[in-house]
Order: structure tokens, then C-alpha cells, then sequence
């Protein structure tokens, strides 16, 4: 009788479960709308040392990409991690792989993101050391500031409080940065929109080479542009055929301009760079070089992956860390798309996919042919 009652003021007492804490773990893995929370979520708060080594290294990636990993991402960074501790971690390297096995079986059993279960969780691991070190340290002290503190940032977890509220005075004022002035921003994304073979490719050469050699635009031809390197992603163009002769007759400085191809599978098939999940690709060479002033991708939705172009949603959620990296090393993205059949919409109506391409874009082009 007493044991029953004891493991019933356990559960009540400890209400988060091995079973529990993984499931909560998987939705952070797994579930895009965890997002919007994991910046309250501490490795600390879980009990299982697997637990929190494999919640740092998500929190790891995204503070670095702005993303939560991939799956194959995921099991890269665990297995660098269990090469990296080998005999230093908590417990042995089979335990982690079994944690693993159990956590992505979690995947196919329907598994939905609980907000209230989340907040619940961080909430009352939050409150619970909060009165632990207010018993422990600041009471001893009669330190009731720092307890009534404590308590507050508790109870603020998951609410506006939590770092995201900043009076204006406190925001430095900048003015906008500009790779060619009012047309083009630096570290944002820009979209050249057109029906096909109306020259947006072409124009983007004109854009590149100017960049390349420290050219002029067209509306100040006798200013200066600063020079610097270029980056081309491109799946409709051909490097050999179109890109090298093209920026040539463009007068590019052809030592500036960089073209980054797909990989090789197992197979020999080539594989399209996927922004979703290669992003920390792309900051590895923007973090190398710091002369990048230009980023072309042609076509963008071409990178992005298998995700829906016409959700926006989806859109939004795939273009933000693209953006996040734009800003971060001050690069201008020029991202190409074709216009849809529809000829009868409003302009901006006409971006092929969602609006969320348009949306997260400050600029905006659409290349046409001159009707004289």
C-alpha cells in the first residue's frame, strides 16, 4: 500500500517521464512549430545525459544556421560528437545509438507538437530551479529580491517577457546598405520575375560582372562601384556554355565570380544543392571570404529543396535562414523566378509559387521585353 502511494506522489511529484521527455524531444527533431520555442529550452532540463548532449547539439546548429538540422544532419553531428568524447562520454556510445533508434522510431507514430505539453515542461523545470536555489542560496541570504527574480523569469518563459520586448530608444537607427542604390539591397534577397527566355539570366551576368570588376551602373555611370566576388548557383544554365562566355561579354573579371555545382552520389548522379538542408554550406564559404558582395540563384526554387513552392508556409520557412545568412555577411541575394501562365493577374500575382517568395523579398524586378 505505502509503495503505491509513494510511486503515485512520485509521478506527482516528477510528472516528466524518460517516455515523456523523449517524446518532447522528438517534436522539438521533427516538428517545423517547435521553432518558435526553442530558445526557452535548455539541454539542463532533461535528466537523461543522452538527452541533453543531443538537445545542445540542436540548439548548436541553430544558433549557427537559424534552423532546426535534418535528419542526416542530425546523425552527422551525433556521430562527430561520439568521435569527438569517445571515452569521455556519460555513458557508453551503444546507449546513444539506441536513444537515437528510439527517438526516430518516434517519427512514424504520429507524432504531433504539444505547445501546452512543451511550456508545461520547460515551465516547471524552470520553476523547479528557481525554488531550489532560492532555498538553497538566496533565502539563506534573506535575498527576497533575487527570489521574487527568480520566480518572475520562471513565470516568464514562453511569454513576450522572454527577451522580445525593446523600447525603441534602445534600437540604433541604420540606414540601408545598397549593392546598386534604391534597386538592390545588401544582405537581402532581391527577385528577378519574367517569362521565360526574356533574359533574366542575362541580366543577372550584367549584374555579376559589374560586381566583379568594380563597374557602373547604367543611372551613375561615372560612380564607381566597390568590387568584389560572386557567387552562381545555377540548374537552367550551363557553366561552359552560357555563364563563362556570357559574363565575358559582359566584361566580367572572370577571377571574382564563383560557380558552386552539385555534388556526386553514390551513384555518380549529381545532387542540387538543397538550401533547407545545406545551408551551413553556404556560410562556410560567405565565412571564409568575406569579399562576397553578390549571391545569383538560378532558379530559386531549384534549391529549396522537396518542400511545397506554392505553401507559404513552407516558403517562408525555407527562404528565412537564406535571408538570416544574407544579412549576417552583409550579401545581397538576387534570386531568379518565371512568371505563372495566368496573364490576366496583377503583376506581383503572377510570381510563379506562394507569395511568400514576394513577401520575404525587399525587392522586387520584373524583367520584361521592351514592346518597341
Amino acid at each position: 500500500m505505502n509503495d503505491k502511494v509513494n510511486e503515485k506522489t512520485k509521478e506527482e511529484i516528477m510528472p516528466f517521464t524518460l517516455a515523456i521527455q523523449e517524446r518532447i524531444f522528438a517534436t522539438v527533431l521533427f516538428d517545423k512549430k517547435a521553432l518558435e520555442n526553442i530558445h526557452d529550452l535548455k539541454p539542463r532540463y532533461f535528466e537523461n545525459p543522452i538527452l541533453r548532449d543531443m538537445t545542445n547539439l540542436i540548439i548548436n546548429f541553430f544558433k549557427k544556421y537559424s534552423k532546426v538540422p535534418e535528419m542526416d544532419e542530425f546523425s552527422e553531428e551525433l556521430v562527430n560528437l561520439i568521435e569527438n568524447k569517445g571515452k569521455h562520454l556519460p555513458v557508453p556510445e551503444k546507449e546513444y545509438l539506441d536513444t537515437f533508434d528510439e527517438i526516430l522510431s518516434l517519427k512514424t507514430s504520429h507524432l504531433k507538437y504539444s505547445k501546452d505539453l512543451f511550456l508545461k515542461f520547460i515551465r516547471f523545470q524552470a520553476f523547479k530551479e528557481a525554488i531550489m536555489e532560492s532555498g538553497q542560496k538566496l533565502l539563506g541570504r534573506f535575498d527576497f529580491e533575487g527570489i521574487i527574480k527568480k520566480v518572475n523569469e520562471a513565470a516568464s518563459i514562453g511569454s513576450l517577457e522572454d527577451g522580445a520586448l525593446r523600447t525603441l530608444s534602445s534600437i540604433e537607427p541604420k540606414d540601408v546598405a545598397w549593392l546598386w542604390e534604391s534597386r538592390i539591397p545588401l544582405g537581402e534577397i532581391t527577385l528577378l520575375v519574367g517569362d521565360p527566355g526574356v533574359g533574366k539570366s542575362y541580366f543577372s551576368y550584367f549584374l555579376s560582372a559589374q560586381i566583379s570588376k568594380g563597374g557602373s551602373w547604367p543611372d551613375a555611370p561615372d560612380k564607381p562601384i566597390e568590387s568584389g566576388k560572386v557567387l552562381i548557383l545555377s540548374t537552367d544554365e550551363d557553366p561552359n556554355y552560357a555563364i563563362r562566355p556570357r559574363s565575358d561579354a559582359a566584361g566580367a573579371d572572370a577571377d571574382k565570380i564563383t560557380v558552386l555545382e552539385g555534388s556526386h552520389g553514390e551513384k555518380g548522379e549529381i545532387k542540387i544543392l538543397n538550401l533547407t538542408r545545406d545551408i551551413y554550406r553556404m556560410e562556410e564559404i560567405f565565412k571564409k571570404n568575406k569579399e562576397y558582395r553578390l549571391w545569383i540563384i538560378d532558379t530559386l526554387t531549384d534549391y529549396l529543396g522537396r518542400l511545397d513552392s506554392n505553401k507559404y508556409s513552407d516558403v517562408r520557412w525555407a527562404l528565412i535562414p537564406v535571408l538570416a545568412l544574407a544579412r549576417k555577411y552583409n550579401v545581397a541575394i538576387v534570386g531568379i523566378l518565371h512568371c505563372n501562365k495566368n496573364t490576366s493577374l496583377q503583376v506581383l500575382y503572377r510570381i510563379m509559387g506562394s507569395m511568400g517568395f514576394a513577401a520575404v523579398a525587399r525587392s522586387i524586378w520584373i524583367i520584361a521585353k521592351d514592346r518597341d
